[in-house]
């Protein structure tokens, strides 16, 4: 994970595209159950993110996986806020 996490930072001026944002979202996923505080820190990344360029689908599965983050960390109350910030969002986009 170390290393993923050096590969994606490895220019601090990287340009915030889709594609990036994607790769924080996968990788965060892939960890969710054996990482919890990377599947957070590559999760908030990916929402910044979103939120700088409007990438709404970026910004969906970043607050879907930092929820899942928290549900890993066994904070359950914090988990559904997220979740539910998630499912609202999704609503918007109709997804």
């Amino acid at each position: 994970l170390r290393e993923i996490l050096k590969q994606l930072s490895v220019e601090l001026t990287y340009r915030a595209d889709t594609n990036y944002i994607n790769a924080l979202n996968y990788y965060a996923y892939l960890h969710w159950s054996s990482s919890p505080d990377s599947v957070l820190l590559l999760s908030e990344q990916g929402l910044n993110l979103s939120e700088k360029i409007n990438f709404h689908a970026g910004k969906l599965k970043a607050l879907i996986n930092i929820g899942t983050g928290h549900f890993a960390k066994g904070d359950y109350v914090k988990a559904l806020i997220i979740e539910n910030e998630a499912v609202t969002l999704a609503k918007e986009l109709n997804n």
